[in-house]
């Protein structure tokens, strides 16, 4: 991580870094849940995504008031998402389908965008309204993921595949890829709060969140 006094008001700052996330813990305990023909396991096999961040950013500061503008990229691999499919129990196909999900790992995953937050005091206000201010902030955020390629509507009369963890796995590294957005992942986030603040008295409201 660096950062550069551009003056005594304007820092650019950088940052490279690599990290990881732990998946949910019903994503990775070896288990089965079943509610009639409606079935979730869990997948022990699944490995832990690992991120590479790339982040930029100059801020400024003006008396009580900061500005600050950055961009960042993203390279996610093995990204958890939730397969959902009719599958059949046993491997020569007979039986009742099924409604099977289970936790798998994506491919990988590119993520980018740009951020803006300002937050200033009203110190142009008489009295203990001087000590009102904004705070603000906007993301925009694009992705792309890519996932093994879907099975057929009818992945029964397509393969015979017993839909635990292992066989599942097994089949959808077979397959090829399919481009998706990176699961959970929102385009545009917004928030507004309100904050008042003096030697003595700190509090904070956000009135918009989107």
């Amino acid at each position: 991580q660096l950062k550069y006094e551009l003056t005594d008001n304007i820092n650019i700052r950088g940052a490279v870094t690599k990290t990881y996330s732990r998946p949910n813990y019903r994503d990775i305990i070896n288990a089965r849940e079943e509610d009639r023909r409606e079935v979730s396991i869990g997948n022990p096999n699944i490995k832990f995504p690992t991120a590479t961040n790339v982040d930029f950013m100059i801020e400024r500061y003006k008396n009580k008031s900061i500005f600050s503008a950055g961009a960042f990229y993203k390279q996610i691999d093995d990204f958890v998402f939730r397969y959902k499919g009719l599958l059949r129990e046993n491997e020569i196909g007979q039986g009742a389908p099924s409604e099977v999900t289970v936790s798998l790992n994506g491919k990988q995953s590119d993520v980018y965008g740009a951020e803006f937050q300002a937050q200033f005091k009203m110190d142009f206000l008489p009295a203990f309204l001087s000590n009102f201010g904004f705070y603000t902030n906007y993301t925009y955020t694009h992705s792309k993921a890519f996932i093994p390629e879907r099975p057929p509507a009818n992945i029964v009369d397509a393969a015979s595949v017993p839909f635990i963890a292992d066989s599942l796995i097994t089949y959808f590294n077979e397959r090829g890829s399919t481009k998706i957005t990176l699961p959970g992942q929102a385009q545009n986030t917004a928030n507004v709060a309100l904050f008042y603040d003096d030697s003595r008295f700190f509090a904070r409201e956000f009135v918009i969140h989107g």
